[in-house]
């Protein structure tokens, strides 16, 4: 009975993480939702389905892969999933994949971060210094202190979220059901807006490296089922409430650099505005730590064996040096970061991260079931 009680945290801990991910400053600003959906008018009430069932299929097989083999850091997953002889050129372009995406994470964050504070006559630098000590204190502490952060975060995402989607909708009803009523959509076909909701699959996938790191606390097979799809789905509903306000906003809201920031700006209630910041905060940090996260747990091992240091200094250092590229990245912009930044990484992430998740990851979990975990399927593929 104890050892339930328990689990429950966990896959609670994990989605919690993953949603906190995923809210980040693209998300939270509503630039994302612009970029791959609502530039398409009323199709953006359907293609994130697409989005949210591909990852919640991709990530339960991670999920399950990790649980099973106890895999928590990237470089042992891509050397255990993909064949031994060419494990090593996976790892590589992992490596690079997982670093850029981590970095125009951090570099998201600190941007927003700043923003953010400006917004309110405070000093760029502050926020950006707050949101960086933040992070760096969640990295340090570990990912059963992250998850236990990002679940009590979560809450109030979600009471944000839900009242400025639902607000901003009713304010924008008229414009909203015309949207929907002649599908409008801006020009684009239904097949842009598939690809366009792919091509964010390939964003959100990055996501793996910081929760894989998590999986192993996972105890069951419906326990990974229940975090991957639970997951997906309180992404998606909360991408969707979120939306609402950038439909019943269509098209001028599009061209917007903080879409929301506009919407609640029209709104005229200034108590939704110190909510929405609150939310934007909490995401930015949400995201920077996860992002740090995941390089942290691939690279604290080499780091403090170069230096003869713990761990936890060299999570540090690491962290500290991520903060600085991120400081340097966040010059670009949130628009320039989103679109042209994360579409290149998309295009990485389909070969390195979702197809391998959705094809091979069934086949080596299927093999180490059948042998209770201790069957090597690609070793034993070499051998013959």
């Amino acid at each position: 009975m104890e050892k339930k009680k328990m689990s429950i945290p966990v896959s609670v801990g994990i989605a919690s993480t993953w949603f906190g991910m995923h809210c980040g400053s693209g998300f939270a600003t509503g630039s994302q939702y612009a970029i791959y959906y609502s530039k398409y008018g009323w199709l953006a009430l359907i293609t994130p389905i697409i989005t949210w069932l591909v990852l919640a299929v991709a990530f339960y097989f991670i999920f399950e892969y990790c649980r099973i083999t106890k895999v928590s850091s990237y470089k042992d997953y891509a050397s255990n999933v993909f064949i031994k002889k060419i494990g090593i050129v996976f790892i590589i372009a992992i490596d690079l994949w997982s670093l850029c995406a981590q970095i125009m994470g951090v570099s998201g964050i600190l941007a927003g971060s700043g923003s953010l504070f400006e917004e309110y006559n405070v000093n760029y630098w502050i926020g950006v210094a707050a949101a960086g000590a933040i992070v760096l204190g969640m990295v340090v502490f570990g990912s059963r202190v992250m998850m236990r952060i990002s679940t009590y975060l979560t809450v109030g995402l979600l009471v944000c979220i839900t009242i400025l989607g639902f607000v901003g909708l009713a304010q924008n009803w008229d414009n909203f059901v015309q949207v929907v009523a002649n599908h409008e959509n801006g020009g684009g076909t239904f097949l842009d807006a598939l690809g366009s909701a792919l091509t964010y699959s390939g964003v959100q996938i990055g996501s793996m490296f910081a929760v894989c790191s998590m999986a192993p606390e996972l105890r069951n097979t419906k326990e990974s089922a229940k975090t991957a799809f639970g997951g997906a789905f309180l992404n998606l509903i909360m991408l969707q409430i979120l939306g609402l306000v950038m439909i019943a906003n269509y098209p001028e809201i599009n061209a917007e650099t903080l879409p929301v920031l506009t919407a609640l700006s029209a709104i005229g209630i200034p108590v939704l505005r110190i909510l929405y910041a609150i939310m934007l905060f909490l995401a930015l940090i949400s995201t920077g730590a996860g992002c740090a996260f995941a390089i942290v747990t691939r690279f604290k091992g080499i780091i403090a064996k170069w230096f003869k240091c713990s761990e936890t200094i060299s999570g540090v250092i690491i962290a500290l040096v991520m903060m600085a590229i991120g400081v340097f990245g966040s010059q670009f912009g949130l628009t320039a970061i989103f679109s042209t930044g994360y579409g290149y990484l998309s295009k990485m992430a389909w070969p390195l991260g979702i197809l391998p998740a959705i094809i091979i990851l069934p086949i080596r979990i299927y093999y180490l079931k059948k042998s209770g975990g201790k069957y090597d399927y690609p070793a034993k593929a070499e051998r013959q």
